[in-house]
């Protein structure tokens, strides 16, 4: 359970009514999904969990490959079941807030950054790191790419 304060004062400071949280099923991203759960007990916030399929993370050559094809519906059923698997846990525990869970392509960072915006978000809740912590090194963390270009109030969760 969150411990909340559920005082008038710290509620008047900010209302958070759109959370979007972009989880990959590391433990940070996990976490973050929890810091959301705790904001949403406190402000009525809808939570909106989403996973973000890589389209570089695909073997490569996928737009000529069958093979590929079923890589990327792998892809899509594991991020399903772990999409679902949080999803379940929260209501399990907090069967009062509203979430629920969709997947997109594309580019991690842009797609979340895009995400937020088109979709009124008040914030994003991510964490620090993410599954890869190789790809982070080579290509740039997901995570610092959406603080530096996003709009909307973005949360990194250790």
């Amino acid at each position: 359970k969150c411990a909340t304060n559920k005082s008038s004062d710290f509620q008047a400071l900010t209302m958070y009514s759109k959370i979007l949280v972009p989880i990959d099923g590391s433990e940070p991203s996990i976490r973050a999904l929890d810091h959301a759960v705790c904001l949403s007990e406190i402000h009525g916030s809808e939570i909106q969990l989403i996973s973000v399929i890589d389209e570089l993370k695909l073997p490569f050559g996928a737009q000529y490959s069958l093979w590929a094809q079923d890589s990327h519906q792998e892809l899509v059923r594991s991020s399903l079941e772990s999409l679902n698997k949080e999803m379940m846990r929260v209501l399990d525990a907090y069967p009062e807030i509203m979430i629920d869970a969709k997947i997109h392509e594309g580019d991690p960072a842009d797609t979340i950054v895009r995400l937020a915006e088109e979709g009124g978000y008040d914030l994003i809740i991510m964490g620090k790191k993410g599954q890869n912590i190789i790809e982070d090194l080579v290509r740039g963390s997901v995570t610092r790419k959406v603080v530096k270009h996003s709009k909307v109030t973005v949360t990194v969760v250790n």
